[in-house]
């Protein structure tokens, strides 16, 4: 409840403040240099680039900060996050274990190295196994709501 409260404000000051920038960002105009440009420069485009900035490190800290809160006014659901992350690093270990560290004959480039290669090729096995769970996953609960009607 708390936390629903708080990230309400912040979304209607996020939002307010991003249609104010907007309007700055219009009504200044554009700048002298670049009227009879064909890409024209407006006055406002560093500081809204900037603004834009701000708010992915903000929503950023949020998604960390709330589910983090929620985990300590809900300690029990603080198991199943546990075991999700137990999960997500024993994929991830798993895809690292199996995955080559052949560099990739032909290609001339700074990161065919060994441990890119591992890891690169850890990364995709990742996806792949992640991927499948998500598919029999969507299998599963689809087949399940047949039956459960």
């Amino acid at each position: 409840m708390f936390s629903q409260k708080i990230s309400s404000i912040i979304l209607y000051l996020l939002l307010a403040t991003g249609a104010v920038a907007l309007v700055l960002f219009f009504w200044l105009g554009v700048t002298p240099d670049s009227v009879n440009l064909k890409n024209k420069e407006f006055y406002f485009t560093d500081e809204a680039l900037v603004l834009s900035y701000i708010f992915v490190a903000i929503a950023a800290v949020l998604a960390l900060a709330f589910p983090i809160i929620n985990i300590f006014s809900h300690p029990k659901s603080a198991l199943g996050v546990v075991i999700a992350l137990l999960v997500f690093v024993g994929v991830i270990a798993l895809a690292y274990v199996f995955s080559s560290n052949e560099i990739i004959p032909g290609l001339n480039h700074s990161g065919n190295v060994e441990s890119t290669v591992k890891l690169v090729d850890a990364g995709l096995k990742a996806c792949y196994i992640f991927g499948v769970v998500a598919f029999l996953g969507i299998i599963i609960t689809e087949i399940g709501g047949i039956f459960g009607r």
